[in-house]
């Protein structure tokens, strides 16, 4: 028993030495970040950011539409909204921007920053959010280009008059063209590298509406490593048959003082559905 015992034994050494791996590279291996405690006095993971949602401001001026009267209101109760809500989100945003903002790097939107999706209310945000002096981003969401956030009207009547005194609809496609030329004129390093990729840096300072015209139809673009920018990358894809199929990614970098740990937030545009 002893003897067959033994030969099994270097049976099975001599199958390891014979399926032994090698590896074809040198090992390499992160090194432990000392001192990482997130607990320690004084750590922090990443640069301060203020971060917001939901401002949805509301075009004043727009005429009687279907969908804000007592019976819908009945169905969806944001049908009517409170009059403080439509009067003064502008100013609540401003308020929030210029105290919560002091002592933050950068304000990052996570959406619904317009309610009915029109070109008026994005030029107003635009506004309130350049006398923040802060670098910002914006992550679109349902009101920002579609007719109350909610559809695209086969008959855009409705939409107009709910943009009456507030410039044209948003459809998706309009919006991103929009979104990326509002990118181009806050004039900090990685809006300025993305202007000069575009080749668009000498048509910064015009009207929003001109410089949207210029936004080419796809795009990706990354910021050099070198750079020192809170956007990092930024990528598009405008469908002018499908406008709703419109899309832009972007990527901003979050990572705090500590050079060894860098965080990166990836803003991804989900609202792209046609019903």
């Amino acid at each position: 028993m002893r003897v067959r015992l033994g030969l099994l034994a270097l049976v099975c050494l001599a199958l390891f030495s014979a399926c032994r791996v090698e590896p074809d590279m040198t090992p390499h291996f992160m090194p432990a970040l000392e001192p990482f405690d997130p607990e320690a006095p004084g750590w922090v993971a990443t640069r301060p950011i203020l971060l917001v949602a939901d401002c949805q401001l509301h075009n004043l001026y727009s005429l009687p539409i279907p969908e804000r009267n007592l019976t819908v209101k009945m169905l969806a109760d944001t049908a009517i909204r409170p009059p403080q809500l439509d009067m003064f989100a502008g100013d609540a945003l401003g308020w929030i921007l210029e105290n919560g903002a002091a002592g933050t790097d950068a304000v990052i939107h996570l959406g619904d920053a317009i309610d009915q999706a029109c070109e008026g209310e994005f030029l107003e945000f635009l506004r309130v959010m350049k006398a923040a002096g802060k670098p910002w981003l914006l992550v679109p969401g349902n009101h920002e280009c579609f007719y109350f956030g909610t559809f695209t009207p086969k008959t855009p009547k409705p939409w107009r008059d709910a943009c009456y005194h507030c410039g044209r609809p948003l459809t998706k496609d309009l919006y991103v063209r929009f979104h990326v030329a509002a990118m181009i004129q806050q004039g900090v390093p990685g809006t300025d590298a993305l202007a000069a990729d575009l080749g668009l840096t000498g048509q910064r300072n015009l009207p929003l509406p001109e410089l949207a015209g210029m936004i080419p139809l796809r795009h990706t673009w990354e910021a050099p490593s070198d750079l020192d920018s809170f956007l990092r990358a930024m990528a598009w894809n405008i469908d002018e048959q499908r406008p709703w199929r419109s899309f832009l990614l972007q990527r901003a970098d979050l990572s705090g003082p500590d050079p060894r740990v860098h965080f990166q937030a990836i803003l991804l545009d989900s609202t792209q559905y046609a019903h």
